[in-house]
């Protein structure tokens, strides 16, 4: 009796591991190209890995062979993947026909060209759930990228007017992005690891708080949040919560543009906005008139700004023709040219820029991203 009893639960416990995904360990992934009139003599793939916490690019290349491609690898969580007929290195400018975005997950999948790689089909599993956020995400971000075309033409004529009209619809985009990506998350937060991409998205804007970010990564499937992009989310999310509304600010050291190093810390006693922008970036460079403003109001009253760059190295002399274009150069500018890596940058988990923070005279933080008139109004309430 106990041997039929013990045979039972065998059984049970193979039925309910049956039909599910390994969601790591290797994968085998062929792509047919049969259908495909030109073609490659080699395919490459891309794609992300976190390791120990940083993110990593990870390249390969396979040979077409009888007109397939296999690509082989270990995956420690399912990827996005991009494959293109194009190396990382080609001087071609890459089209919509040259290469296609995949999820991979680990086990056996086959992807079939279907005369290009703008269509294709794949044996998948979270195939639609990839599918149903890749529309969604690429809807948001052609209207985003047309959004910062226009306002690139208007910073160009130096009309400042329209420019903060169009930089606060692309704040609105930015928002209805979020409520879409919060949305796929409670959607498939038990049912695909995708639900992990829209969670990145969300935390690469800045209109989310710590919060509800928490409250959200709640709902995800304890073997999601075990991945490591589950990890790398709540990992980000603490760093949200500390520099979050009501915290201590927390201090830094970096070269201003002459390389005198300049704390945080040394504007205790002041009311202090912390910026975080970049020359290369639209948006930021749109708040500039308005920064101005509250400066030139509140310089004598306490106040100070505090602008740190996420520039890299080789955009130094971008950066330093800003700050006179933008005639932003009465305030204090510092950066360590790190890029998005800037050490003040990680240290308040900024993804996404513009940001700002302001600060009081204790050091604590009191207000987040206050756009155009909203930090005059912000300073006027504080400062009588």
């Amino acid at each position: 009796m106990k041997k039929k009893i013990f045979i039972i639960i065998l059984l049970l416990a193979g039925m309910s591991s049956y039909g599910q995904t390994k969601l790591f360990g290797p994968f085998n992934l062929t792509v047919d190209l049969k259908e495909v009139s030109v073609k490659p003599d080699y395919l490459y793939i891309f794609y992300k890995v976190l390791q120990n916490g940083v993110v990593q690019q990870h390249y390969d290349s396979v040979k077409v062979v009888s007109d397939l491609a296999v690509f082989k690898g270990e995956l420690a969580e399912p990827v996005e993947a991009r494959i293109s007929r194009l190396s990382m290195s080609s001087k071609i400018k890459s089209q919509v026909e040259d290469f296609l975005v995949c999820y991979i997950v680990p086990g056996i999948m086959q992807i079939k060209l279907k005369g290009s790689f703008a269509d294709f089909s794949s044996n998948g599993k979270f195939d639609a759930s990839h599918s149903a956020f890749m529309v969604a995400r690429t809807t948001s971000l052609k209207e985003g990228y047309d959004i910062q075309s226009a306002m690139r033409k208007l910073d160009k004529k130096k009309d400042s007017i329209a420019l903060h009209s169009l930089s606060s619809k692309y704040a609105e985009i930015l928002k209805r992005r979020v409520l879409t990506n919060k949305q796929f998350v409670i959607d498939f937060a038990k049912k695909s690891p995708v639900a992990l991409l829209a969670f990145g998205s969300i935390l690469s804007s800045f209109s989310y708080s710590p919060a509800a970010a928490d409250s959200l990564y709640n709902q995800l499937s304890k073997s999601y949040q075990e991945l490591p992009a589950g990890q790398y989310i709540r990992k980000q999310i603490e760093t949200f919560k500390s520099a979050d509304i009501g915290q201590k600010s927390r201090d830094f050291r970096l070269p201003d543009t002459s390389g005198k190093m300049i704390s945080l810390s040394s504007y205790r006693g002041k009311y202090v906005l912390l910026d975080f922008w970049a020359s290369w970036c639209v948006p930021c460079r749109a708040e500039s008139p308005a920064l101005r403003a509250g400066y030139e109001q509140f310089k004598d009253k306490n106040f100070a700004i505090l602008q740190v760059s996420v520039d890299d190295e080789r955009a130094k002399g971008a950066w330093l023709k800003a700050i006179e274009t933008d005639r932003i150069s009465q305030w204090t500018h510092v950066s360590d040219l790190k890029g998005i890596k800037n050490y003040a940058a990680v240290l308040y988990g900024i993804t996404r820029i513009p940001q700002n923070f302001l600060i009081d005279p204790s050091g604590k933080i009191i207000a987040k991203n206050l756009r155009g008139e909203e930090l005059a109004k912000k300073l006027r309430e504080l400062i009588k």
